[in-house]
């Protein structure tokens, strides 16, 4: 079970531009999530792209370090959720299924955001802190962050 998720806002250079970037932030073109399962001893990695859902579990290695790395790597803001224990109550509005609803469903939050600047501003609200000092490729890791820490 993860009990902390780590939520990244992305902007990769690398990525073409789509039409619904004119309605995003620099710095905030995608949200993806993942977190540390101690009980199966895995990095669980989760991301809806426009034509695939990633999910990956990952045990600690170069692999993992590889693609968490990575994500940091092309991330303005990374921050640290601790879900309720459970979801919180009503339904939860989904328009549709791209990055920002899956990723606060993920999270068990009722979130009416459509891009994820919207959802980085929802989860500060909830109590979300952030994770990582820096940005877009200066992010350092803290060692909390790391299994058995």
């Amino acid at each position: 079970m993860i009990r902390s998720w780590l939520v990244a806002f992305v902007d990769d250079p690398r990525s073409p531009r789509r039409w619904w970037d004119v309605f995003t932030r620099p710095g905030f073109r995608h949200v993806q999530a993942w977190g540390w399962d101690a009980d199966a001893g895995v990095w669980l990695i989760y991301s809806v792209f426009t034509d695939s859902t990633m999910v990956d579990a990952l045990p600690p290695g170069e692999l993992a370090d590889a693609v968490i790395g990575g994500m940091c790597a092309v991330s303005s803001a990374v921050l640290r959720y601790d879900p309720p224990a459970k979801p919180e109550p009503g339904r939860m509005p989904r328009l549709g299924f791209w990055c920002v609803p899956a990723v606060a469903h993920l999270l068990g939050i009722r979130s009416c955001a459509l891009v994820p600047h919207q959802l980085y501003r929802d989860l500060l609200a909830r109590g979300a802190t952030p994770a990582y000092e820096g940005c877009l490729g200066g992010i350092t890791e803290r060692a909390e962050d790391r299994p058995g820490h």
